[in-house]
């Protein structure tokens, strides 16, 4: 019996590269704030609208703006962003939900929603929809 095997490597495979439509509201969706308390809301949407019905996570993350007619804002110079929450979705929920907490009741803020694939595409998020000003 002859136990020799030959293996032969294809040759390297060119990288593929395609686009993928970012997470996205259905359609005129809004933010809809609820506050808790003097320092803290919740912050709802519904969940976004993928490219594809078999690409199920999507990861959030909420950015809180302070607007440049807070005090902080004035400090600052202009409008300042801060990453207030981040988490990953399977859509399954009938709402995404995000709660904030230790906001400053002197300042204004608003709250963009921000969308991209976890595992695929690029690593940019898209922002997607934006509250009103919530103080």
């Amino acid at each position: 019996r002859n136990l020799e095997v030959a293996l032969e490597w294809s040759e390297p495979s060119f990288k593929l590269s395609t686009f993928l439509v970012p997470p996205h509201p259905y359609g005129s969706e809004v933010v809809e704030l609820v506050p808790r308390n003097e320092t803290t809301v919740d912050i709802e949407w519904v969940p976004f609208k993928t490219c594809d019905p078999n690409l199920q996570l999507i990861e959030y993350r909420v950015v809180a703006i302070v607007g440049k007619d807070s005090p902080g804002g004035q400090q600052l110079g202009g409008d300042f962003e801060q990453v207030v929450a981040a988490f990953i979705s399977d859509g399954s929920a009938e709402r995404e939900v995000a709660t904030v907490a230790c906001l400053q009741n002197t300042g204004t803020y608003t709250f963009a929603i921000e969308a991209r694939y976890p595992y695929l595409g690029t690593r940019n998020f898209t922002r997607a929809l934006a509250s009103d000003k919530f103080s």
